[in-house]
């Protein structure tokens, strides 16, 4: 039997023949508008419009997959659902009757659904694929790009939870919290964690007082982090100690642990200590939020300003006291990206969103779509079903999209599953010539 959500979805979006529905006793129906969709207690649909033999009503709808699921689920006893316009079943084996004792109006959806569209429910419901609809064609423009727009704002809407949680902290210090964003973001993965440790460990009001001086930057960052030991093998280190335990002093500071940062099968770029002090060089430039948000729509700048040369110290040096060989250690590529993409424009987007700015807004997402696509197992993964993002923004969407539909199952809240099912008989090349689903049949 099919599951009720399915049965929903086919009333929600009208997937059957619409041009002769009739009752089980025989009037012809007609749907005007199928309702609001309820997720919480209460009929499933509420404010239907429906015309029977002519004739307008308005009100609630109920859908079970067996008639007699009314009573199983005490809906007989419930004052919520004593005014029910239209009962959708799938299977009609029992009456229903309401608080006057007269049936309630039945509508058996069975024999009115495509098998078509059933089959292709089914073949999606059960695929063990990451993705279940990966044999599917997909859907043309504008179809396409929608969604993929659609689930581009909806990641970037769900990183900005954590971005609010970072406001109510710094009590809506924008500044504040646009630098614990951007620390947070130079951990990557891996280091996420403790970076964002070390810059609630260091107010940025400390920071901006000390900017004109690179040096005094990476003793305050260093020092916090714990990495930063006294010596007296290294002039340029014991000279950094020195200056940290003054400032610690003066501003009553407290480092982070030294054990949280993580440094397995890491390269020696992207050591901690590394990532440290690009973070200070790029604060030492004078990058904060608001100059973040006065740059313009090219993207390219924004990439630029982030590619700070560290000290020269660190351009011979991957970690404290050990040599290496001379190498600029500007941040690459693939962190500038990572910083744009999941530090910088949620932060700006959270800041257009409360500014009602949509002008910035637009910015933003223009500077997603003037980044190239992310390179990882996700975005492989859509390449080789002939899904192919053109750009950060339409990764980010594949992402969003993998996540919250894809591997949940949830094809039926997707704008592609839609597409699939309504649209989709001539979609579906991977199976041409397959028999249809042997389970479909006990289903139906």
């Amino acid at each position: 039997m099919f599951p009720e959500s399915l049965l929903h979805f086919i009333w929600k979006f009208q997937l059957w023949n619409t041009k002769d529905l009739r009752l089980a006793s025989g009037e012809r129906l007609l749907v005007k508008h199928p309702g609001r969709h309820n997720a919480d207690a209460g009929p499933d649909f509420s404010d239907a419009r429906i015309e029977v033999d002519g004739l307008l009503w308005a009100g609630n709808i109920e859908i079970h997959t067996r008639a007699s699921d009314w009573k199983r689920h005490r809906h007989d006893s419930d004052w919520a659902y004593k005014n029910i316009l239209l009962h959708v079943v799938w299977t009609y084996d029992s009456d229903v009757m309401d608080a006057q004792n007269r049936p309630i109006p039945v509508l058996v959806m069975k024999s009115f659904v495509d098998e078509g569209m059933l089959s292709r429910w089914l073949e999606l419901s059960s695929s063990t694929a990451a993705i279940p609809c990966a044999d599917f064609e997909k859907p043309p423009s504008p179809w396409r790009e929608n969604w993929l727009t659609r689930m581009c704002i909806a990641r970037l809407e769900r990183k900005s939870n954590w971005i609010r949680e970072l406001l109510v902290f710094t009590s809506n210090n924008w500044q504040e919290a646009f630098y614990i964003a951007l620390a947070r973001g130079f951990g990557m993965n891996v280091n996420a964690v403790p970076f964002e440790l070390l810059a609630r460990s260091l107010p940025f009001s400390i920071v901006v007082k000390h900017r004109h001086s690179r040096f005094q930057l990476e003793a305050l960052f260093l020092g916090q982090s714990g990495l930063l030991e006294e010596t007296e093998e290294d002039p340029y280190i014991e000279r950094l100690y020195a200056e940290y335990v003054y400032l610690k002093r003066v501003y009553g500071l407290r480092m982070i642990q030294p054990a949280m940062w993580k440094r397995s099968r890491m390269r020696p770029d992207n050591f901690p200590e590394i990532r440290i002090v690009q973070l200070a060089a790029l604060l030492a430039s004078g990058f904060d939020m608001l100059h973040l948000a006065q740059i313009q729509n090219d993207v390219q700048v924004l990439d630029r300003w982030l590619e700070q040369e560290v000290s020269e110290y660190w351009q011979v040096h991957y970690r404290l006291g050990i040599k290496a060989p001379k190498k600029s250690r500007k941040p690459g590529f693939e962190l500038r990206r990572a910083l744009i993409v999941n530090a910088l424009v949620p932060f700006v987007f959270v800041f257009a969103r409360y500014k009602a700015d949509d002008e910035l807004e637009s910015k933003v997402l223009s500077w997603l779509e003037g980044l190239p696509t992310e390179q990882n197992k996700i975005t492989r993964n859509w390449e080789g079903w002939n899904v192919r993002a053109e750009n950060a923004a339409e990764s980010q969407a594949l992402l969003e999209l993998t996540q919250v539909f894809c591997e949940p199952g949830r094809c039926l809240d997707c704008s592609w599953g839609l597409f699939y099912l309504k649209e989709g008989k001539n979609y579906h090349p991977g199976n041409k010539g397959k028999d249809e689903p042997e389970s479909l049949n006990e289903l139906i």
